[in-house]
């Protein structure tokens, strides 16, 4: 893998030499006599020290303040960031046209504004150029930043350029120059800068690759120091790239990214080298230089809030974080170096990788901010420029083979430590296995003769128990079947589906004993028309309870609370809400004499009295509730989707039905009235559904979600309702067992 990654690391680094017509140091810009240059007595300038003049203050009122021969240094006045400059340009042909070019002038200009004014119109011609505007914005080359002017023969053209500093360095000139160039020398100055975008973008390529393979060691070893070397190389690699990002980002109008990308790429770079080498030396007793190197994140840090956080104040950023950030880098890496020493010195293994890749790095950086502060940008006309401007992707370069090759030797050694470890372990458990072997040999042997002798005790017991088996599965079925009988008593005690649906049509009952029998219920009754003294409307009255228990206690207390009811309503003919309950509470008493004994047994459940609007004096149907302990849930919706589903709940007295310790007053009755152009669905149930256990975690259902189920299916038909909840209580349910028996009844009139 490294002998395949190194050959693609050659070929890519000498895919520049193949080009013929790309060289690295051109003649013409070895030869300074080469350039065609405008002196100072040929163009003037003026100061624009608040960015606020237009090409009309210029070429009007402004005209005379324009001076020659200034020889102050841009870079060393802050006050003074904006230049206007004009050059009289003028075609001495009589024949040819000529073509020349305005260079940029430098990466000091962030901006650039040309006027001049047109030969056809005479109106003023504005283009941009400068690295702060997006190339789909600039009228100059891509790669040269160069203005192309055209004179016809014979023609003389007026110039006005309008130029912004972009950092504060001292400019490579001692005058504020405009450079003019031919055709040729522009070409010339285009190689060599697409040159350097041809390296540029092979390093950028190369910096992925490293990172990538890194990466892939980094899933080898496991080792945390490794995931913070990625992330250093990736850091460190594309700040370096700044150029290859550059031009990414000014593709589009994303420019002032670009330069917080930086700022941020080169603090992380400083915090991650921290952590990888912490992470990687693992020295003793080196307490004081871990936090000489960790203090060196402070600025770093510093940088990224005042970069995120934007409404700091700029000058804070750019003249106190910037000031210190590069001594600060400098003295991180010098740390570094030092500590790779200390290491050595004390016979640390990989702290020479550290000393080398710490001193790498350390050179390159002092170098480079060196050469900057002398020459005021990097130059790559020169061999000495260029060696300069590869000194710090060489270094970078180096410390990511030095790196590399020691994370594999590492990552060898590490398979060959845990081959050894697996052969020794493959040896121990052998050696385990042979002593087990002769033990458990001897143990089979001692324990054959117990066996041999309780073989013939566990038959006469298997015996004895098989005829108990039996026995025992002859009552269980005589059990069952008298259980069964018993369901289809119940089951002819519950009201008919079809009588239900005569007066309700949009109803379901979703009813799930526990057990073969139930504890839990429902009831209906109806009384047409003039079925009751002076009854004026139909009334329905529809229940479901809850008895104490399941099985078949709750089948007894069921079968109880069905005959009473029919007493109370159908015979008794009470139709009122509460008072029905009332009677089934005074009724459940008196029928298992809980006045007299120690029984508590009861039922909880919801009422409805449902008045239709059938005849003259009901107008709107209503519904009086009453309940002991369960609620009435109901759901309103408009059927067309005018509005969301609406979610009420009538509460129930927190009481039940039986049990004199709970009986204080009488229960009360509520009223809803059912409006015609709204669909209400109402539902009655007992706490088997919102009881029961499963999901992910093995909890309840709980009231919370079944409310959200019934606000969520309330406006679908009846039916649907009722597989929805089918299929959402099985889902939750999954393998665990139903704890209680389960009843839901929904309806609409």
């Amino acid at each position: 893998m490294n002998k395949i990654f190194t050959i693609i690391i050659f070929l890519w680094v000498s895919l520049p030499l193949w080009a013929d017509d790309i060289r690295p140091f051109p003649t013409y810009l070895l030869q300074s006599n080469q350039r065609i240059a405008v002196e100072n007595n040929y163009h003037e300038v003026l100061a624009d020290t608040a960015g606020i003049f237009t090409i009309e203050d210029v070429t009007g009122k402004l005209q005379d303040r324009f001076t020659k021969n200034i020889t102050k240094l841009v870079g060393l006045d802050k006050k003074i960031k904006t230049w206007w400059f004009t050059i009289k340009l003028k075609n001495s042909s009589t024949s040819q046209r000529a073509y020349l070019y305005i260079l940029s002038g430098g990466d000091a200009w962030a901006d650039a504004s040309y006027h001049y004014q047109s030969p056809l119109t005479g109106r003023w011609v504005h283009e941009k150029g400068g690295w702060l505007n997006p190339e789909s914005q600039r009228a100059t080359d891509d790669i040269t930043d160069a203005l192309l002017v055209e004179l016809e023969a014979g023609e003389e053209r007026t110039v006005y350029i309008r130029r912004t500093a972009g950092y504060i360095l001292p400019n490579k000139d001692d005058t504020i120059g405009i450079v003019l160039a031919d055709e040729e020398y522009h070409e010339t100055v285009r190689n060599d800068e697409l040159f350097i975008l041809i390296l540029e973008a092979m390093f950028f390529g190369l910096v992925l690759m490293m990172t990538l393979y890194n990466f892939m060691l980094f899933l080898s070893t496991k080792d945390r120091a490794y995931f913070w070397y990625v992330w250093v190389i990736f850091s460190f690699g594309l700040s370096f790239s700044e150029d290859t990002l550059y031009t990414i980002f000014s593709t589009g109008n994303y420019i002032l990214y670009y330069y917080k990308l930086i700022d941020l790429l080169n603090a992380f770079a400083i915090i991650f080298n921290t952590l990888f080498v912490f992470h990687f030396s693992k020295q003793k007793n080196s307490g004081t230089w871990f936090w000489g190197i960790g203090l060196t994140t402070v600025i770093p840090l510093l940088k990224i809030i005042l970069v995120v956080f934007d409404g700091f104040s700029p000058a804070l950023r750019d003249d106190f974080v910037n000031l210190l950030f590069i001594p600060n880098a400098i003295l991180h890496l010098m740390l570094v170096f030092v500590y790779g020493i200390k290491g050595v010195l004390e016979d640390y293994k990989d702290a020479k990788i550290l000393m080398f890749s710490g001193l790498a790095l350390l050179f390159s950086l002092i170098i480079w901010n060196i050469h900057l502060l002398v020459v005021g940008e990097v130059l790559t006309d020169s061999l000495v420029g260029f060696l300069l401007y590869l000194s710090p992707k060489v270094s970078f370069v180096m410390m990511a083979a030095l790196f590399s090759r020691h994370l594999t030797t590492r990552l060898k050694d590490l398979e060959q430590n845990l081959l050894q470890q697996q052969l020794i372990s493959e040896r121990d458990k052998k050696n385990f296995l042979a002593e087990q072997n002769n033990f458990l040999e001897t143990q089979v042997r001692i324990r054959t003769a117990e066996i041999e002798q309780q073989k013939e005790e566990i038959e006469t017991q298997r015996d004895a128990l098989e005829f108990q088996n039996v026995r025992i599965m002859h009552q269980n079925d005589e059990i069952k079947a008298s259980i069964t009988a018993a369901k289809r008593i119940q089951t002819a005690m519950l009201p008919l589906m079809r009588d239900i649906a005569e007066v309700l049509p949009e109803h379901f009952i979703l009813f799930r004993p526990r057990d073969i029998v139930s504890g839990d219920f429902y009831w209906f009754t109806h009384f047409p028309i003039a079925t009751l003294p002076h009854q004026n409307h139909a009334i329905s009255v529809t229940a479901a309870i809850d008895c104490t228990g399941h099985g078949v206690p709750g089948a007894f207390m069921s079968m109880i609370g069905n005959e009473l009811l029919n007493e109370i309503v159908n015979t008794k003919k009470i139709i009122e809400a509460n008072l029905i309950l009332d009677n089934l509470h005074q009724g459940v008493t008196r029928v298992l004499q809980q006045e007299e004994t120690a029984n508590r047994d009861g039922m909880d459940l919801s009422l409805c009295v449902i008045h239709h609007a059938e005849g003259f004096w009901v107008k709107n149907t209503y519904i009086d509730y009453a309940g002991a302990n369960n609620p009435l849930y109901y759901v309103k919706s408009s059927g067309n989707g005018e509005f969301p589903n609406e979610f009420y709940e009538v509460k129930a007295d927190k009481k039940p039905i039986g049990g004199t310790q709970y009986h204080e007053g009488r229960f009360n009755q509520h009223t809803i009235e059912v409006q015609p152009e709204v669909t209400t669905t109402f539902y009655l149930f007992s706490d088997g559904y919102q009881d029961q256990f499963g999901g992910e975690n093995g909890k309840k259902f709980m009231v919370k979600k079944l409310k959200a189920l019934f606000s969520s299916i309330g406006d679908k038909p009846l039916d649907l309702q009722k597989d929805l909840l089918t299929a959402t209580l099985e889902e939750w349910q999954g393998q665990q067992e139903q704890v209680d028996d389960i009843l839901v009844i929904g309806f609409r009139v």
